[in-house]
């Protein structure tokens, strides 16, 4: 998938107590009325999705403990490139979502292919309803 607002998708997986994921919001490419607010949906109880990113690759002990921890069904992967870089880089290429798929497939203890079709199911499953 590529999107052009990568806040909107973040936006629209918050979970609220009087609201859940908002799937309009993934179509939002202009940051406009992008906020979702506990003022008008409650506390926020979490995302219903994991999205994580470069951070498994430096060794962010928080983002490998929620890649391991959280159920495979709920995980999605992003670059945000060419903005998300590792210390000492000034840039990510998009083409980096194949080392961060590796990664995460090493750390759910799977083959790369499997992991790759089960996240391309969560993509699915999300996407394809809009």
């Amino acid at each position: 998938m590529t999107a052009t607002c990568v806040e909107a998708i973040w936006q629209g997986l918050k979970v609220f107590e009087g609201e859940g994921i908002d799937m309009s919001m993934f179509l939002n490419d202009t940051m406009h009325n992008i906020k979702r607010t506990v003022r008008k949906f409650g506390r926020p109880l979490g995302h219903q999705y994991g999205v994580f990113s470069k951070q498994i690759l430096n060794g962010n002990k928080k983002s490998l403990s929620c890649v391991q921890d959280l159920p495979l069904d709920k995980i999605f992967l992003e670059t945000d490139a060419p903005f998300q870089t590792l210390k000492g880089e000034s840039f990510t290429n998009p083409s980096e979502i194949q080392r961060i798929y590796a990664a995460a497939a090493e750390i759910k203890k799977m083959s790369l292919e499997s992991f790759c079709n089960e996240i391309g199911d969560n993509f699915k499953r999300i996407f394809y309803s809009l």
